[in-house]
């Protein structure tokens, strides 16, 4: 009988970590960040970049607040960036090096 995979938790790097965020903006960065964990598997660190939902100012159609997450793998590499909305949903901005992540 195979053994269940345990499940990865993806480390907050930085100055800025998860409880910082406003309650419903934990939760629902906490759900991309399992998202990108499953979409990437060497995806093992995040930094969040700021405290405060804000507008977006990479995607101008963006009408929701926004909190901007990146994933990085053990070796500093980034895999890509999220914009994570309060209701759980992102966009998300790979980079070139998205195919390094899975």
């Amino acid at each position: 009988m195979p053994t269940p995979t345990p499940a990865r938790l993806v480390n907050y790097l930085g100055s800025v970590s998860l409880k910082n965020l406003p309650a419903n903006y934990q939760k629902a960065v906490a759900a991309v960040s399992k998202a990108m964990e499953n979409k990437y598997p060497k995806v093992t660190d995040a930094k969040i970049q700021g405290s405060t939902p804000h507008k977006s100012h990479k995607d101008k159609s963006d009408a929701k607040d926004v909190i901007t997450v990146s994933y990085h793998t053990a070796k500093g590499t980034r895999i890509t960036s999220v914009h994570a909305h309060e209701d759980s949903t992102y966009n998300e901005f790979p980079s070139r090096n998205a195919s390094k992540g899975k």
